[in-house]
Order: C-alpha cells, then sequence, then structure tokens
C-alpha cells in the first residue's frame, strides 16, 4: 500500500473542494436529468419506454459515481481526524459499491 504524507489542513481544504464540485454538477445533473425526463413525457409511448430504459442505468451510474466520491471526501476527513486525535498511522480502505 502506497504512503501519502499530506497536512490535515489540506486533507479538509481538498475534501471540501471535491464535495463542491460535486455539489455543483449534482445540481446541474439533476436539472438535466429533469428536463430529459419532461422531455420524455411528450414522446409516443413506445419511444418513451425505449428511452427511459436507455436513460435509468445512465442516471444510476452518474449517482453512484456522485456517492463514490463524497465517500473518497469523507475519508480524507476521517483521516485528518484520526491524525489530529494522535493516530499517525491511519488506513483507510475503499471498496465502491456497484
Amino acid at each position: 500500500m502506497a504512503t501519502i504524507t499530506v497536512s490535515t489542513a489540506t486533507l479538509r481544504e481538498k475534501a471540501q473542494a471535491i464535495r463542491s464540485v460535486l455539489d455543483d454538477h449534482k445540481a446541474l445533473h439533476q436539472q438535466l436529468w429533469g428536463q430529459i425526463q419532461s422531455d420524455t413525457n411528450s414522446l409516443p409511448s413506445d419511444v418513451r419506454s425505449a428511452n427511459e430504459g436507455a436513460n435509468a442505468p445512465w442516471n444510476s451510474n452518474v449517482d453512484t459515481h456522485y456517492d463514490h466520491y463524497y465517500q473518497l471526501a469523507r475519508a480524507m476527513e476521517i483521516a485528518a481526524d484520526a491524525y489530529e486525535s494522535g493516530d499517525h498511522n491511519v488506513q483507510l480502505s475503499f471498496t465502491p459499491t456497484n
């Protein structure tokens, strides 16, 4: 396992930056998804069904992507907390959900 040395302030700063970018992009994604759903409602039922079937996995995968990066940001904060409380050999594992 690789060893990374970084200040706790930097960990917290980068975790906040990750979260901020994700929040901005997630808001845009939700707006786009709402527009796709709105546009889909005007399609004939057979086309609408095909469109929903094609887009639902994409929407789900985007949400999973956001979740993984939120977990990463949280792990960075956990590492900073542990180090500041005296645990100078912090090891975190990250197993993304599928």
